[in-house]
């Protein structure tokens, strides 16, 4: 499983590659930030992972805390 690191790395046409392995929609048309972040959510998906973006809000000095979507 690659990470964003590895993905960065990637020219667009390779990302195209693991878009289309992974059957993501619509994929001919995403920019490669866009793919970056969809290979990375499909991947999370397959491993049965939850794969989500928004504000980590932390209330208390021990660490709890929620991430509030966008």
């Amino acid at each position: 499983m690659e990470n964003i690191s590895d993905l960065d790395k990637m020219t667009r046409y390779e990302l195209l590659d693991i878009a289309k392995s992974l059957k993501i929609a619509g994929y001919q048309r995403m920019r490669k930030q866009e793919l970056k972040y969809r290979i990375l959510e499909a991947r999370a998906q397959t491993e049965g992972f939850m794969f989500s973006s928004g504000v980590l809000e932390i209330i208390n000095p021990d660490g709890y805390g929620f991430l509030r979507g966008k």
